[in-house]
C-alpha cells in the first residue's frame, strides 16, 4: 500500500526536497526536465567555451604575424581599449560563466546568467553595427578566409541559441516551481 502512516516521506532531487501527496509523480516529472535542463546547460557551456577558445586561438595565433595591426587598433564601442583587450576580455568571461554554469545544478539563478551573457553580447553587436559601416566584429577569432566573412552571421546565430536556451531554461526553471509548490510543499 502506499499509503503510511507519520509524516510524509522526504524525496531530495537536485537539492529540492518534496513533501506531500503525489512527490512521486512530481518527483518523476522534475527529474526529466532536471535532464533536460542540465542538457542544456552543457550545451550552452560547450558554446560559451567553444568562442573563448576560438577568441584566444585568433588572438595568440595571430599576435606575431601580419595581422597583429588588426587586433591593436582601438576596439570601436571602448576605444581606449585595443580590439585584443576586448576580446580577451570576453573570452575570460565566457570561460567564467561557462565554469560556473558547469559546477552549478539547472536553476533559473544559471538561466538568468545565461540571458544575461546572450543580452550583453547581442547589444555589444547591434551597437557595433549601429557604429561602423561594415561590421568587423571578430568575436570568433578570425580576420580572413571564408569563416572570416560569416563570423558575424554565425556570431549572432549562436548568440540566439543561447538567448533562447536561457529564455526557455528560465521558463521551465519558474514552471517547475510552481508545478512542485501546487503538488506539495517545497524547499529550495
Amino acid at each position: 500500500s502506499l499509503a503510511s502512516v507519520g509524516p510524509p516521506a522526504r524525496t531530495p532531487i537536485y537539492g529540492l526536497t518534496l513533501f506531500g501527496g503525489g512527490s512521486m509523480h512530481a518527483a518523476a516529472q522534475f527529474s526529466r526536465a532536471a535532464k533536460a535542463s542540465r542538457l542544456i546547460l552543457r550545451v550552452v557551456v560547450c558554446i560559451l567555451v567553444g568562442t573563448a577558445v576560438l577568441k584566444f586561438r585568433g588572438i595568440l595565433g595571430s599576435s606575431f604575424g601580419p595581422h597583429d595591426a588588426l587586433w591593436s587598433a582601438p576596439n570601436p564601442i571602448f576605444p581606449m581599449f585595443s580590439e585584443r583587450s576586448v576580446l580577451s576580455l570576453a573570452g575570460l568571461l565566457e570561460l567564467l560563466v561557462a565554469a560556473y554554469l558547469w559546477r552549478r545544478p539547472p536553476g533559473i539563478a544559471s538561466f538568468t546568467l545565461v540571458l544575461w551573457i546572450s543580452a550583453t553580447f547581442f547589444l555589444y553587436h547591434t551597437t557595433l553595427k549601429t557604429i561602423t559601416a561594415v561590421p568587423s566584429c571578430k568575436c570568433l577569432g578570425f580576420t580572413r578566409g571564408p569563416l572570416g566573412a560569416v563570423q558575424n552571421d554565425v556570431s549572432l546565430a549562436l548568440l540566439a541559441v543561447l538567448f533562447a536556451s536561457g529564455l526557455v531554461g528560465c521558463l521551465a526553471s519558474l514552471a517547475n516551481r510552481r508545478r512542485l509548490r501546487i503538488g506539495g510543499e517545497t524547499t529550495l
